[in-house]
């Protein structure tokens, strides 16, 4: 299904899967794009994009024509297959074992007599290629690895010793970047046997026996001292990775601080917002019981003017009329909206312009005073001539 899928996406095309799918161990053709959503994007590979083979319902007969274009065609493929032989005999014979991996150290490709220096381990199976290298040389290879992907240049080391059937031989590996379009870094890897060591026998000759340890331990010592200098880089690595996580660490350290700083005043602040709250709340019933008993005040106040048998007015320091009692009305023969929010001296075309009665609200505007059992007359034109004290 696949490798279906494969050949129907274009070289930059998408793959999404459902929730519960997944591609499982096919890495060799998608590579994972956003894990959480499964998109994966299609890898380019080295094999042709073939149509997948679909099984015919009947295998039709052969005509006489087919057949004698077969016969016509076999003196080409001759040339065709010679030329695969001879390149199957120099690439098992004469071209050094090689694969290439990815980033992920999946083997993508492999040439040569692989089989010596890789072997599928027991288990699962898995393409990874130190999980497929020799336990002999597997330090070396992952450090050789490390070293490449980091630099991105061309890294070797020789002289490493691998036991091959019956004799020790040392051996050269050599990983090299390739210089290709493609979704990802591509490494060549090259093993290379070199020299015989020495044949391993059960007995020695006693005179070659201080000689052969003395090559032995030599041999050892130039080991050692090369994974001691490995395991120095690879220290400093390390140091310099812990640094970083050290210094990121901190940080974490010092934004978790300012959150909890930033947390803090948050929550002074809410406290703050909700003393103020309850502030404003406060305010808003006494307000609110201050407004009742203002309402309830002059309700009162009007049913005391409403009961009141004499004429009363009740006016503004600008001299403007705000309410008048039932009386009023009656009596002098105005209604509401002639009256209310009109300037006392213009009521009744200027009936109630009366001199002696405005020096005394003038008075009383003016120095805050007060005045009483004071006589004023007016002609009204509807009740005649009126004395009011």
């Amino acid at each position: 299904m696949f490798n279906i899928l494969h050949f129907a996406l274009k070289e930059d095309g998408y793959l999404m899967l459902g929730k519960a799918e997944t591609i499982g161990t096919p890495s060799l053709l998608f590579s994972s794009i956003n894990k959480s959503f499964k998109i994966f994007s299609r890898k380019k590979n080295t094999r042709s994009k073939n149509i997948p083979e679909l099984a015919p319902y009947f295998k039709p007969k052969p005509t006489e024509s087919k057949r004698n274009n077969s016969s016509l065609k076999t003196s080409g493929t001759n040339a065709t297959t010679v030329e695969n032989a001879i390149d199957s005999v120099l690439l098992s014979n004469y071209i050094p074992a090689c694969v290439v991996i990815n980033k992920e150290m999946e083997v993508l490709q492999s040439k040569g007599p692989i089989t010596t220096f890789l072997k599928f381990a027991v288990g699962k199976a898995s393409l990874n290629i130190l999980k497929m290298t020799r336990p002999e040389f597997s330090f070396e290879l992952r450090n050789l690895i490390h070293k490449a992907m980091q630099t991105k240049k061309a890294v070797s080391k020789s002289g490493i010793e691998i036991k091959t059937e019956s004799s020790l031989r040392k051996m050269t590996i050599e990983i090299r970047p390739l210089e290709i379009n493609w979704n990802e870094p591509l490494f060549l890897i090259l093993f290379t046997l070199q020299e015989k060591v020495e044949k391993i026998k059960s007995t020695v000759a006693g005179a070659n026996i201080n000689s052969d340890f003395k090559q032995k331990i030599k041999n050892l010592q130039l080991e050692l001292s090369g994974l001691r200098t490995e395991m120095s880089s690879l220290i400093e690595s390390h140091e310099k990775t812990f640094e970083e996580l050290q210094a990121s660490s901190e940080e974490n350290v010092s934004a978790n601080e300012e959150f909890q700083t930033l947390n803090e005043e948050l929550e002074t602040s809410k406290e703050e917002i909700e003393a103020t709250n309850e502030e404003l709340i406060s305010t808003n019933q006494e307000l609110q019981i201050r407004n009742d008993l203002l309402m309830e005040w002059q309700t009162y106040s009007e049913a005391i003017a409403s009961t009141i048998h004499e004429p009363m007015l009740v006016l503004h320091t600008d001299f403007k009329v705000k309410s008048a009692n039932k009386a009023f009305y009656e009596i002098f023969s105005l209604r509401p909206e002639e009256t209310e929010n009109k300037i006392l001296f213009d009521l009744g075309n200027g009936q109630w312009n009366i001199p002696k009665l405005r020096e005394q609200l003038n008075e009383i505007v003016d120095n805050n005073g007060s005045f009483k059992n004071v006589q004023v007359s007016g002609t009204f034109s509807e009740i005649g001539e009126k004395y009011c004290s």
